[in-house]
């Protein structure tokens, strides 16, 4: 597992094989929080055709809809994956920061 992509205070692109798990950064009032989703096809299509434009704008459909929010409706919140592989992509994250990449 490697980080091979971030857009600051904002994502982080993790390949996992062949897996691309996106770990989006959601503020809302004093509620902080990241999720990570699994890109699906048509995601991992958007993301070769345009490359860290395009995890921009997904990251903030992502923050923008909420997913953590007790009662929300975001099309992300089913998505989000659990505790203990959201735990292995932030383990990822910090070594790669700590490595001062």
């Amino acid at each position: 597992m490697e980080v091979v992509g971030h857009g600051p205070h904002s994502w982080f692109l993790v390949r996992d094989g062949d897996t691309l798990l996106l770990d989006a950064r959601c503020s809302h009032g004093a509620a902080e929080y990241s999720v990570v989703i699994e890109l699906d096809n048509a995601e991992r299509r958007e993301f070769a055709a345009r490359s860290q434009a395009y995890l921009d704008e997904l990251a903030s459909a992502i923050h923008h809809s909420a997913p953590g929010v007790q009662g929300s409706t975001s099309p992300y919140r089913s998505r989000v994956l659990g505790l203990p592989r959201s735990n292995e992509v932030s383990e990822v994250i910090m070594a790669w920061v700590r490595e001062g990449r």
